[in-house]
């Protein structure tokens, strides 16, 4: 009778071609390959939240001042400077070579949707009292 041979790696070595080996319990000498018992899982896991990580969140992209119709239409011609400005409030950049117009830009791009909205509103003032109101916004609503 032939003598079995056991193909197992010395106490503590574990072969590089063989991967991760454990001893069977039931026969006590055959050698089988480890298998992780929570790959499954884990594969699970991995395609529930893989959509989450997928999205991307755009913020929403405001600039200038935020002027409505409902608050050109507060403003009455001879109003000063100072008045208009508590009431609406100061532009954001003043033109120096234009010191009695006041130019009101908003630009709004919402980031979910990509919806632009734009205004604008001119402001004339001589002597230091409001004249004259351009925008399209008091058009919009009837107004002056």
């Amino acid at each position: 009778m032939k003598p079995k041979v056991i193909d197992r790696p010395a106490h503590g070595v574990i072969s590089a071609k063989a991967g991760i080996h454990r001893r069977c319990t039931t026969t006590g000498t055959a050698w089988r390959p480890v298998k992780p018992r929570f790959a499954p899982v884990l594969a699970l896991l991995a395609l529930l939240f893989l959509p989450a990580g997928c999205t991307v969140y755009k913020i929403d992209i405001q600039q200038g001042n935020e002027i409505t119709g409902e608050m050109l239409s507060q403003l009455e011609i001879g109003m000063s400077k100072r008045e208009v400005g508590k009431l609406i409030g100061f532009p954001l950049v003043t033109d120096p070579f234009h010191a009695d117009r006041w130019d009101y830009y908003f630009y709004l791009k919402k980031g979910a949707t990509g919806e632009v909205q734009q205004h604008s509103a001119t402001l004339h003032f001589s002597d230091d009292a409001l004249s004259r109101i351009e925008s399209a916004l008091l058009e919009e609503d009837g107004g002056e």
